[in-house]
């Protein structure tokens, strides 16, 4: 788990404009809560499936 605000503001633009599209990336990244957020990186150490 990550606070630094350069990796909020990099993955932030990333995942906003997948979903969102990249109009709304600049206005999510200006919004004052960023600094409440935080990136979480998970790595997969088992995958079950069907």
């Amino acid at each position: 788990m990550s606070a630094d605000l350069s990796a909020l503001v990099y993955w932030g633009k990333r995942i906003v404009s997948r979903y969102d599209g990249p109009e709304c990336a600049e206005t999510y990244v200006k919004r004052l809560s960023l600094a409440e957020e935080r990136v979480v990186w998970v790595t997969p150490t088992n995958i079950l499936f069907r």
